[in-house]
């Protein structure tokens, strides 16, 4: 396994948190030259009501952090993570190779959690991660403060003929603040995804698409 460069892994068991991180520990120690890991978690399964130790939170995901080579990790887990914007900054500070980063962006809770990450965690990939071209993240505090050139500290190198951001079935209440914070960061041609009950992010698309 010391030379195993892709893992990919689809349950439907219920695992909790330290399960995870149990496994990216193994893996870790497995298989150091790591470059593309993806956990799912069977979303169709009946689950019980989530609780505070049922979210994955960052210490859980810590064992990746020493991981420098890899470049794909996408994670799709049963209830929403508990990350905020700090959580971000220390990942991306250590996974600098990161191309493609997929954080449960769709999330099945009702109602949705309150605390999650803002787009402001983006400037931490622009600082961090030059090589991303591929995001997915679930925001759920999307109302910006940071929305004119002069604010931005950094951007997105555009090193990819596509680029993509998924926001899932987040939710957001300004949807020009949104668009114009991501026509100044994200590259030109940049797609953005969402889920087709969101009907803030379908006006975020139209806006970001005609912003010059």
């Amino acid at each position: 396994m010391s030379q195993l460069t892709g893992v990919s892994v689809l349950t439907d068991i219920i695992e909790s948190p330290a399960d995870v991180m149990q496994l990216l520990s193994a893996l870790m120690q497995a298989c150091p030259k790591l470059s593309s890991l993806l956990l799912e978690f069977d979303l169709d399964i009946q689950v019980p009501p989530v609780v505070s130790e049922s979210r994955i939170q960052m210490e859980h995901l810590t064992p990746l952090l020493a991981c420098s080579t890899l470049t794909v990790f996408s994670l799709d887990y049963l209830y929403a993570l508990a990350f905020d914007d700090k959580d971000i900054e220390e990942m991306t500070s250590h996974l600098k190779e990161l191309e493609v980063l997929s954080l449960n962006p769709y999330v099945k809770e009702t109602p949705k959690p309150k605390k999650s990450l803002t787009l402001e965690s983006l400037l931490s990939f622009a600082h961090h991660c030059p090589r991303i071209r591929e995001l997915g993240l679930f925001l759920s505090q999307a109302d910006v403060t940071v929305i004119t050139s002069e604010e931005i500290l950094a951007k997105f190198l555009s090193t990819s003929l596509h680029w993509w951001f998924h926001v899932g079935n987040s939710y957001i209440t300004h949807p020009m603040k949104v668009a114009f914070f991501l026509r100044e960061i994200l590259p030109l041609g940049a797609e953005i995804d969402y889920c087709e009950l969101c009907p803030g992010w379908e006006q975020v698309n139209l806006l970001f698409s005609s912003i010059d």
